[in-house]
């Protein structure tokens, strides 16, 4: 008798199939990156959904998923020089923090790989948001970290206090453009469930806000200040 949780392991032997990783009743699927599709990025109707509150945490599901982009943006006038070495080393730190390097657990996008599929090209930042969130589940532990160039780019919805939005920029900003703080907390925050944990890290310029997310730590005065225009999920 008990609850069973799934211990995330992995991607060999007999605990996953060729695609994904094996979830267990309740879990959502966490397909493998080669395979991921992905779908064209559509901004969601603005809306208001229910949140239940004051009920218990989940419990944790032991599964971890990890997204890392790194962008040096060689033989550019942008160009930095730590950035790639930024995600190598946090990917060393997560592999000894309980994440697992597996083609369903992490991915990692750089500009120095000569496959396409991993070439922090803005379609593969969007898609690889969204393969990070499929299957989220309550009790999952997700992560996110982008070193790389920020930005900020005209707000033309109004929602935006200065006017402006932050945004990253991909490896082909000039061809492709930028991804802006909208469409980072639609594909990451937004779509989350209630009890899943997403912990976000990004080393670039403007970042502060560069999530959307509703409140900001006033390090100067050591408390949380709710953003103008606050966007709430359902997600921690």
């Amino acid at each position: 008798s008990g609850t069973a949780i799934h211990v995330q392991v992995p991607n060999t032997g007999n605990n996953h199939n060729s695609t994904g990783t094996k979830t267990n009743v309740g879990l959502g699927y966490w397909p493998e990156w080669r395979v991921f599709a992905g779908k064209q990025y559509h901004k969601p109707p603005l809306q208001l959904l229910p949140v239940i509150t004051h009920q218990p945490p989940p419990r944790p599901s032991g599964r971890k998923k990890a997204l890392l982009i790194g962008i040096n943006y060689f033989n550019t006038r942008a160009r930095l020089k730590g950035c790639i070495n930024d995600v190598r080393r946090m990917k060393q730190w997560l592999l000894r923090n309980g994440f697992f390097y597996s083609p369903s657990t992490m991915l990692v996008l750089t500009d120095d790989q000569s496959s396409s599929m991993y070439t922090p090209t803005k379609q593969n930042i969007i898609r690889g948001m969204q393969w990070l969130v499929e299957g989220a589940s309550p009790g999952d532990s997700l992560f996110f970290h982008f070193s790389g160039h920020g930005s900020q780019e005209v707000d033309r919805t109004g929602a935006e206090s200065d006017g402006l939005n932050e945004t990253i920029c991909p490896v082909d900003m000039k061809r492709a453009g930028m991804i802006p703080d909208d469409a980072i907390w639609d594909i990451l925050v937004y779509s989350l469930p209630d009890g899943c944990r997403l912990t976000a890290l990004m080393d670039c310029c403007h970042s502060g806000t560069g999530m959307d997310l509703p409140f900001t730590f006033d390090e100067y005065q050591s408390h949380w200040k709710v953003e103008v225009n606050p966007s709430h999920a359902k997600a921690e």
